[in-house]
């Protein structure tokens, strides 16, 4: 028997706040969520995401105005309502612009869902022959989305689906008992403990739970993600370990932990028996690579970091660590550029590596590329723009490095 129930968690990047919330709530316990994003374009097939789904206990629905009129979410949603037993292992929780409790709504959503059919069927009729085939497959799925989106939504009528507030609001409680992990009512008091914000008053309530309920393992989770000294934390992990032997996120952590005391080889060591507990776990995978590439093992941790990406394309820490690798131990600065540009595809947003992949550019020749890179970094700096306008004059672009040139003189005056 697992000692974790596996919980894949699906949502729109809209809702990646919300879907953040959640991991971070669970994650005190140590219950890692298996994560999602499916209106992201990557390429991963209904058969790698079935594959997830069938491996995991549980399937929890971020259910949105995005999601419900998103190709790859919907289609997805359907394809689980094949499942005999979908409503035990499904739960959907709305989003409050997801209004399906109103039948204007859900008689807006089946109307777009037949328009996108008929429009897309349209414009099919003068489609080459060569792209057909990929035409007829997205027609197929829209069609199968609009002869079932109805029913998809009755049913979230029917089982009275709760709001993320009203389950936020009540420490994810409904969702404990959602999912079937031992001693939930245990589980709920911890979560309401670790949600205490004084931490003082948070350790002194800790000790106390620990200290009745002794044979607990996820109290000593707690406790040792409350420890800022390595050493305690391992303490901690240690008893969370001996009372639950396949504790997965207890390794994982635990190698961090030694990690961060330049123990690498014993922490690859921990990384290793969570993986041989859940092969899947890609944060042991990728930290794993981490701790490899620190000893030297380029081959070993770029090995881990590309079975983290085959397992999950949407952990955006797995391609930023190749990309590091790549650049910096193995020269390969075109692959170091596509795994930061998919990084900051998933997170989006996320500009930290934008000017690193600027430079990259311009070291394989791309200077368009990098001006490209450069002009979306926020803010902009005097001395970024004085860098834009000497790649804009090496391009030809005489006018466009006049500008930046004029920008970073009107910044440097203003911000010194």
């Amino acid at each position: 028997m697992k000692s974790v129930p596996t919980i894949f968690l699906s949502y729109s990047w809209s809702n990646k706040k919300q879907a953040d919330i959640i991991d971070d709530f669970f994650s005190s316990l140590g219950i890692t969520f298996r994560r999602d994003i499916r209106d992201i374009k990557y390429k991963s097939s209904i058969k790698d995401f079935m594959g997830k789904i069938g491996d995991s206990d549980y399937s929890v629905i971020l259910v949105s105005d995005n999601y419900l009129n998103s190709i790859n979410c919907m289609f997805e949603a359907v394809e689980l309502m094949r499942d005999k037993d979908f409503k035990k292992r499904m739960l959907q929780l709305l989003i409050p612009d997801a209004k399906i409790f109103s039948s204007r709504y859900r008689a807006t959503v089946i109307s777009n869902w037949d328009e996108k059919f008929n429009d897309l069927k349209k414009q099919s009729k003068n489609i080459p022959l060569e792209t057909a085939q990929t035409l007829a497959e997205e027609l197929k799925k829209i069609k199968n989305i609009a002869m079932n989106i109805g029913e998809f939504m009755e049913v979230l009528v029917e089982e009275n689906s709760p709001t993320f507030e009203q389950i936020e609001n009540n420490n994810f409680k409904d969702l404990i008992q959602f999912i079937n992990i031992e001693d939930k009512e245990l589980a709920s008091e911890l979560i309401e403990i670790n949600d205490e914000r004084d931490k003082e008053t948070r350790l002194l309530k800790l000790h106390e739970f620990a200290r009745l309920n002794k044979d607990y393992s996820r109290v000593y989770f707690s406790l040792a993600k409350e420890q800022k000294n390595p050493h305690n934390q391992i303490y901690y992990y240690d008893y969370a370990i001996k009372i639950d032997s396949k504790y997965v996120e207890a390794y994982c952590n635990r190698g961090n932990s030694k990690a961060d005391l330049e123990d690498l080889n014993d922490a690859i060591i921990d990384y290793g028996k969570a993986l041989e507990i859940d092969e899947g776990h890609v944060i042991s995978l990728v930290n794993r690579g981490i701790a490899k590439g620190d000893l030297g093992d380029i081959t070993g941790a770029l090995a881990d970091f590309s079975e983290a990406i085959s397992i999950d394309r949407t952990y955006a820490n797995a391609f930023v660590s190749r990309a590091i690798l790549r650049e910096v131990s193995l020269g390969d600065f075109q692959g170091a550029i596509e795994d930061f540009s998919m990084s900051m595809d998933l997170e989006l947003g996320n500009t930290i590596f934008l000017y690193r992949t600027a430079m990259l550019k311009i070291k394989v020749g791309d200077k368009k590329g990098a001006i490209d890179d450069m002009t979306r970094i926020f803010p902009l700096s005097f001395k970024l723009c004085f860098e834009i306008a000497d790649l804009k004059k090496e391009i030809g672009d005489k006018e466009g490095a006049k500008y930046y040139r004029k920008k970073g003189k009107e910044l440097k005056r203003t911000y010194g």
